[in-house]
């Protein structure tokens, strides 16, 4: 199952989009990954993008990258083999395994 939106890149846009969906976004977060995340919503949704007038990105445009449409997803995109794809041919090594597809937990 997946949920997908596109649209343009604004502050409020993504402020809004982690909002609506911070229960989604945060499912496997920790108390303090929660705070963290939080902390940093919160403060971008009062600077905003970085811009060029910021000595650490004066020769960054971003520009032409906010003004594109982009797609998100905010689950993950249909289930493969996972089997398949975090095999392991090492012989007699018993392992467990915790691993990430695209940035979600296959488990």
């Amino acid at each position: 199952m997946q949920t997908e939106t596109k649209e343009k890149i604004t502050r409020d846009r993504m402020v809004s989009l982690y909002v609506e969906n911070r229960d989604t976004i945060c499912i496997n977060d920790t108390p303090k990954i929660s705070g963290i995340r939080n902390k940093a919503i919160e403060s971008f949704g009062q600077l905003g993008f970085p811009h060029n007038r910021l000595e650490a990105w004066r020769n960054t445009d971003l520009k032409e990258s906010l003004e594109k449409e982009y797609d998100y997803y905010l689950r993950p995109l249909e289930e493969k083999d996972i089997q398949r794809v975090f095999r392991c041919e090492i012989p007699h090594l018993d392992t467990a395994i915790l691993g990430q597809l695209n940035g979600w937990y296959a488990v």
